[in-house]
C-alpha cells in the first residue's frame, strides 16, 4: 500500500478489502500524490448503497495507458470535482515505487 493511502486510511471506509475516500479525502490524496511526484495510477468511483458496493465507471479513469501528454492529477481531480452523489466513494490508485508510467 503507498504511504500516502496509509496516512488517510482513518479518513476511509474499507469494503471488500478496498479502501474508499469521500471527494473531500480523495482530492486531498490526489494532491499529496502531485505535490511528491507519485504517479497516479487511476481513480474508480463506487457507489456505496447500505452494505453493497456498485463500481461507476462514468466515475472513474484509468491512466495506465501511458498517455504521457495527460495531466492525471487535474483529469482525477476534475472527476471528483464533478461528483454530485453523496454515496459515491473514490478508490485512489497510486504507484508503489514512484516511477512514472509514460
Amino acid at each position: 500500500m503507498n504511504s500516502i493511502i496509509e496516512r488517510y486510511r482513518n479518513l476511509s471506509i474499507e469494503r471488500s478489502g478496498i479502501i474508499l475516500f469521500s471527494p473531500k479525502h480523495a482530492l486531498m490524496i490526489i494532491e499529496e500524490a502531485r505535490n511528491n511526484n507519485i504517479p497516479l495510477l487511476g481513480v474508480d468511483g463506487i457507489f456505496i448503497f447500505g452494505k453493497s458496493t456498485q463500481p461507476s465507471l462514468l466515475n472513474s479513469v484509468d491512466f495506465t495507458l501511458g498517455k504521457s501528454h495527460l495531466d492525471p492529477y487535474k483529469i482525477a481531480s476534475d472527476l471528483v470535482k464533478n461528483c454530485k452523489r453523496h454515496n459515491l466513494y473514490f478508490e485512489i490508485v497510486l504507484s508503489e515505487t514512484g516511477l512514472r508510467i509514460d
